[in-house]
């Protein structure tokens, strides 16, 4: 496919950031009386919107975590992301594509504004972002790539979306994008890449040094 439009998810995509955020996530919950563990977060809520995934925790615990609980969550989270990098030829790849790159991700601004200048992302995305604030329904929702790909002017069809998570998987084939899975980041055990293909993706790689050994 040569696509006019590339989607890039952001942790676990990008920058090798996914089990960090989740050791926030599962620290801030235990904190607020909800003990739980980063691998429990990681299986349920890896990809998902941050305010989906405490919407259901209140449901499940009857507590109303609110605000408190995201300012908690965000300082937290800056603390464990500092020092995040990019992940071994993720900019080679950006920088051979023929058609503009995007970045579609659940993070909230206060957790990219992190991110990107610590792994040196951020003269390629700068100002093409697109995050959980700007839509309704956050992934598994298509609702982020399609605004992405509106905003660009292209057609959904045309779009190619990398992404590591089922969750992620599940909104671009929704979108009607195609998908290729990235198995390359920390969280991804045995039986990863088969639930990403299972979820829609047509392609799954561990490295982004496979596909410019391609080109």
């Amino acid at each position: 496919m040569s696509p006019d439009l590339v989607i890039f998810d952001l942790d676990g995509t990008l920058v090798d950031s996914e089990l960090k955020s989740c050791q926030a996530m599962a620290e801030v919950f235990s904190d607020f009386g909800i003990p739980m563990t980063t691998q429990q977060v990681q299986d349920r809520f890896v990809g998902q919107q941050t305010r989906l995934s405490v919407r259901q925790v209140e449901a499940e615990t009857g507590k109303v975590l609110g605000q408190p609980y995201m300012a908690a969550l965000q300082a937290r989270a800056g603390e464990l992301l500092q020092g995040v990098k990019a992940f071994d030829g993720v900019v080679d790849y950006i920088e051979s594509l023929g058609c503009p790159s995007v970045i579609a991700t659940s993070a909230l601004p206060s957790k990219y504004s992190i991110m990107l200048p610590s792994a040196g992302l951020t003269p390629y995305f700068e100002g093409r972002i697109f995050d959980a604030t700007m839509v309704e329904n956050g992934k598994p929702a298509p609702d982020i790539f399609l605004l992405a790909a509106e905003k660009v002017g292209v057609a959904p069809d045309t779009c190619l979306v990398f992404e590591d998570s089922v969750h992620g998987v599940t909104a671009a084939v929704a979108a009607g994008m195609q998908v290729v899975g990235f198995v390359g980041g920390g969280h991804c055990g045995a039986g990863h890449a088969q639930a990403l293909r299972d979820a829609g993706a047509e392609r799954v790689i561990a490295s982004y040094h496979e596909l410019l050994a391609a080109l």
